[in-house]
């Protein structure tokens, strides 16, 4: 379910400026650490501390202030910020929300009625008003920001401005923060969850999710929360108590998310803590669940949990930060819609088990490249298929690849990147805006240059300006059309010289012998 559209952000805690637009069910923000992850979280659960009230009202605006003044059904909005909640401790903040009115009036069917109630009020004919709140009212944002005399209050008036909505969706955040470990581990569990008053139902969604992350055996979890295996004809129970701290912390969590029936926004911060990789599976599927009715917001950088292979595309958002422009983008799922297990952003497999990891920018380069990578290795080599099994060509979400560059694996992973030889001129300076960060981390390379690079990462552009100026065709002035270029590369009797003397160079690189 979704609530926030989008979610803008000047001047708070650790963030100049961010904006997430387009936010959906669920919704995951991933990136280094210290880029402002939590904080994005943290705009969001302000919404829980703001009041909506006809008391000490004053507007950024005059219009809105003067109209507030005149008609009562009318509400303001204000909250208070501790110092250390802005930027640098002194610039002042601006939170702007926006929202999606049909999921409003879903739990308020009387939501657009009111909306429309103030905007057919009329104060003295007042044109220039009417006008002024038909335009922000369309807009469906609140916005929130600080007074040079100090105060947190609403700039506009706005049909969210409800005491109504703050009750039943913004009274309805739950924060989980990273420090949960630590605040789980200080309570005494069965009396814990005896006091939030487990249904059956989610007695019995909890173990079959514990089944998934502690044991398969686990066949039941008593009232003293003792965790019940069989063997055989035999039982054995263990404590909760004994579980390690992740299991334990996890525990109480689904316990808090089930039972808080009514909370409509769930912000979870490095959900991945504690947890092994099957843990995490289990735990990302139970989240999806739980979109039906909650619009849900993940800070990690955990490959686990941004696995397209796992996303259902439709109700999911994805935003990482960018080193190159230094904001908060959102990733094209589109990009990985064809063949997921060629994405490279942020997917664990893209670190583990091939000894090179080939990046290109599109699926369709993944493609052509696995052609000519065969063609080379059968070429070359007498044992080609345990060579073949040795490496991966991954993308870079097609024109997203300049924001994913910093995911890809470093020493001693042997990595490439491949590109068009149209991003040639654009290059240097995006290199040079990774380099601020980690200096050396990529080197723009000549041919030559490819088998010395141990540490640094080459990046190796094309002579052609497309992959598919290589391919060949019958005749030769018959234009290619994308989809069937890994077609043409496979009819090939040849690989192009240009490409077999990278694949020269880049297993030098990487050592990778007939061995």
């Amino acid at each position: 379910m979704r609530f926030i559209k989008y979610v803008n952000i000047s001047n708070y805690l650790n963030l100049k400026h961010a904006k997430l637009e387009g936010l959906k069910d669920l919704n995951i923000i991933i990136g280094p650490n210290n880029c402002g992850k939590t904080s994005l979280l943290r705009a969001i659960h302000l919404l829980s501390r703001i009041k909506f009230e006809r008391v000490n009202p004053a507007f950024h605006c005059k219009i809105c202030q003067d109209f507030f003044n005149n008609v009562e059904i009318t509400q303001s909005a204000r909250s208070s910020l501790e110092q250390r909640e802005k930027y640098l401790g002194e610039t002042r903040v601006k939170l702007i929300y926006g929202y999606y009115n049909d999921e409003i009036e879903k739990i308020l069917p009387e939501f657009s009625d009111r909306r429309n109630a103030i905007l057919t009020i009329q104060i003295a004919s007042d044109t220039k008003a009417e006008e002024h709140l038909k335009d922000e009212f369309s807009k469906e944002q609140l916005i929130m920001s600080e007074q040079a005399k100090g105060g947190f209050m609403s700039q506009h008036l706005s049909p969210i401005i409800w005491d109504k909505v703050k009750q039943r969706i913004f009274d309805h955040i739950i924060f989980c923060p990273d420090e949960r470990l630590q605040i789980y581990k200080e309570k005494n569990i069965p009396d814990y969850v005896s006091s939030i008053n487990l249904t059956s139902t989610e007695e019995n969604r909890i173990i079959k999710f514990l089944k998934e992350v502690v044991d398969p055996k686990m066949i039941d979890i008593r009232h003293s929360l003792d965790l019940v295996r069989g063997l055989g004809d035999q039982r054995f129970t263990t404590s909760i108590a004994e579980q390690g701290s992740g299991v334990r912390s996890l525990f109480c969590l689904m316990a808090d998310i089930l039972t808080e029936r009514q909370r409509k926004i769930l912000l979870i911060d490095e959900p991945e803590l504690g947890l092994n990789p099957s843990g995490k599976h289990a735990f990302l599927k139970f989240l999806l669940e739980q979109t039906s009715d909650k619009q849900i917001f993940l800070a990690t950088h955990d490959p686990t949990f941004v696995n397209p292979i796992l996303w259902n595309r439709e109700n999911t958002a994805v935003y990482l930060y960018s080193t190159v422009t230094e904001e908060f983008v959102q990733v094209n799922l589109l990009q990985s819609k064809q063949d997921p297990s060629t994405f490279a952003g942020f997917l664990p497999h893209t670190t583990s088990l091939k000894q090179l990891h080939i990046y290109v920018e599109g699926t369709s380069d993944v493609y052509i490249f696995q052609m000519f990578l065969e063609k080379y290795v059968k070429k070359k080599f007498k044992n080609w298929y345990r060579i073949l099994s040795k490496i991966g060509i991954y993308h870079l979400g097609g024109d997203f690849w300049s924001h994913l560059l910093y995911t890809i694996p470093k020493s001693p992973y042997s990595s490439i990147v491949v590109l068009d030889g149209d991003k040639r001129e654009m290059l240097p300076e995006i290199i040079k805006n990774y380099s601020k960060i980690d200096k050396d981390r990529f080197r723009i390379s000549k041919l030559r240059d490819i088998p010395k690079l141990t540490i640094s990462c080459p990046i190796y552009c094309l002579i052609q300006n497309d992959i598919e100026d290589y391919l060949e065709t019958e005749p030769e002035t018959q234009p290619i059309i994308k989809e069937e270029g890994p077609t043409i590369a496979y009819r090939m009797e040849n690989i192009p010289q240009e490409i077999e003397e990278l694949f020269d160079a880049i297993f030098q690189m990487a050592d990778i012998r007939n061995a």
